[in-house]
């Protein structure tokens, strides 16, 4: 459900993946971040609003509309017919609607949608949060460190990934642009933690040892977790989506 925070409403990552489930045609994800980020990772069907100086100039003073800078003729049209659809703006890691200052991307289109008759949803904990609840429902672009194994099967994107691979081999995985997926084989290997560039570790096992622990290049956090099949992991996902983003 959403909620309200002073004159902002918000949506949780889990809220919003449902709404993805259910009708993503009426959902239209407006992502405030730079290009780069944008691009290196974002929701499924996300459009980004990119607001350099000329721009955001041009813009605050109303020289061009939020339509003017959506690429997608179907967001738009949602857009324009106020109500007709969810609107959801997220940045990098916002959870508290009240601490966006007035000149950032994410508040200038969160008054833009309102003037519009719109009734925009900031995403709590943005693409951070959603990313780590959520990997199947964002893009990840693969990068050149994605591509620095060179003795096994190049790491992919969790949609790119070959199903019938078998876990004990398969290969880490970014499931954002920050946060590796990996084995213990993985984590294990000193080599491949250096050339996916992994520094912090979030040890989720009772029993996976902190290999490296000794080495000062590497930092270790161990939520132990017994994965029966039966436990409720939902439990542990706040502690390891707060250590994921203070690092």
């Amino acid at each position: 459900m959403a909620s309200e925070e002073g004159e902002m409403s918000t949506i949780s990552a889990h809220d919003l993946a449902r709404e993805i489930h259910s009708n993503q045609d009426c959902v239209v994800l407006l992502d405030c971040r730079p290009v780069f980020s944008f691009s290196s990772c974002h929701i499924s069907g996300a459009v980004n609003i990119n607001l350099a100086s000329v721009m955001r100039k041009r813009f605050m003073a109303g020289k061009i509309g939020l339509p003017d800078l959506i690429s997608s003729p179907h967001c738009k049209t949602l857009l324009q017919n106020g109500g007709s659809g969810k609107v959801v703006v997220y940045d990098e890691s916002t959870t508290d609607p009240n601490s966006l200052s007035s000149n950032t991307t994410a508040h200038l289109v969160i008054m833009a949608l309102s003037k519009m008759g719109n009734t925009p949803l900031l995403l709590k904990g943005g693409i951070c949060e959603f990313g780590v609840l959520h990997p199947s429902l964002c893009e990840v672009s693969v990068t050149p460190v994605q591509r620095a194994i060179s003795a096994g099967p190049r790491a992919t994107t969790p949609g790119q990934r070959d199903q019938a691979l078998d876990w004990k081999t398969a290969p880490p995985v970014f499931i954002l642009s920050f946060l590796v997926l990996g084995s213990q084989k993985d984590a294990h290997c000193k080599q491949v933690l250096q050339e996916f560039g992994v520094k912090y570790i979030l040890n989720v096992t009772t029993k996976c040892p902190n290999y490296h622990e000794e080495d000062k290049e590497f930092e270790y956090k161990r939520i132990a977790v017994t994965d029966t099949g039966t436990q409720k992991l939902s439990q542990h996902f706040r502690e390891a989506f707060e250590y994921c983003v203070s690092v």
